[in-house]
C-alpha cells in the first residue's frame, strides 16, 4: 500500500472537518494553557528577581554602614579592622555585580526577551532560570564563555 493516508468509505464529507475543528480548538485551549502557564513562571520570576533585589539592597546598606563605622586606634585592631574593610569590600562589589545582572534580567522581562540567550538567541532552559532567574546565557554560551 503506497499511501497510508488515504480516505476510507465510511468517514463523511463534513465529519472529517468536524474532527479538524474539534482538534484544533483541543489545541487553542492547549496553547492559551501554556501562554497562562509561561504568564505564570514570568511573574514567579519577576517576584523572584525583585525579591533578590531587596535583599542585595539591604545588604549593602549594611556593608556601607559598616565600612563608614569609626575604625579602632589601636595599630593591631585597625590592621583587623581593615582586613575586614577589604573583605567587605568584596562582598560589596559581588552584591553591585549581581544587582546589574538582576535589572539587565528585569529589563529582558519587560522587553519580551527573557528566556532568550543574549549570545546566540536560543531559549534558556526553564530548569536553569529557576536555578539562576537572572542568567543572560543558555548553558552552551555559558559553558563557551567560561571555557
Amino acid at each position: 500500500m503506497k499511501n497510508a493516508y488515504v480516505a476510507t468509505p465510511s468517514i463523511q464529507q463534513g465529519a472529517g472537518l468536524t474532527y479538524i475543528k474539534a482538534l484544533g480548538g483541543v489545541l487553542c485551549e492547549a496553547l492559551v494553557q501554556l501562554e497562562e502557564i509561561a504568564m505564570i513562571n514570568l511573574a514567579k520570576q519577576k517576584t523572584s528577581l525583585l525579591k533578590r533585589l531587596s535583599e542585595l539592597d539591604s545588604r549593602l546598606h549594611a556593608i556601607e554602614a559598616e565600612l563608614e563605622a569609626p575604625h579602632s586606634k589601636d595599630w593591631e585592631e585597625l590592621a583587623v579592622e581593615r582586613e575586614g574593610d577589604e573583605v567587605l569590600e568584596q562582598l560589596g562589589q559581588s552584591g553591585q555585580d549581581e544587582i546589574l545582572r538582576i535589572r539587565a534580567a528585569l529589563k529582558r522581562l519587560r522587553d519580551g526577551e527573557y528566556g532568550i540567550c543574549v549570545r546566540c538567541g536560543d531559549d534558556i532552559a526553564a530548569e536553569r532560570l529557576n536555578i539562576l532567574p537572572d542568567a543572560p546565557l543558555c548553558n552552551e554560551c555559558a559553558t563557551a564563555v567560561a571555557g
